[in-house]
């Protein structure tokens, strides 16, 4: 039987992301790099990314400003990354994820 608090527990999970949380918001503070070297840098093993152009999507297509162009991607933006692990179906369960970038600021 699964006791309060114990491995497992909802007690234990609202803890194991609270703990995460604030190790996320540590690193950001402490970071030298504007969070830059936090971020991923590597793709998972067993997952496919394919990028859906604006066209695709109806996002609306953007460009950074000028002054913050350092690379080439910078001037094309507004696609999606379709991330799909291998072996997963339409039954499969499935997070819709978001987001307008990093936690940086332009």
């Amino acid at each position: 039987a699964m006791r309060p608090g114990g491995s497992g527990s909802a007690i234990s999970v609202v803890r194991q992301f609270r703990d995460n949380v604030a190790r996320c918001i540590s690193r950001m503070l402490e970071s030298t790099t504007l969070g830059i070297a936090e971020l991923d840098q590597r793709i998972a093993p067993g997952v496919t990314i394919t990028r859906l152009p604006t066209s695709a999507t109806g996002f609306p297509a953007w460009s950074r400003w000028e002054d913050r162009v350092t690379r080439p991607e910078d001037r094309d933006r507004g696609y999606a990354d379709w991330v799909v692990p291998h072996g997963v179906g339409n039954d499969s369960p499935r997070i819709l994820y978001c987001h307008g970038g990093s936690y940086e600021n332009y």
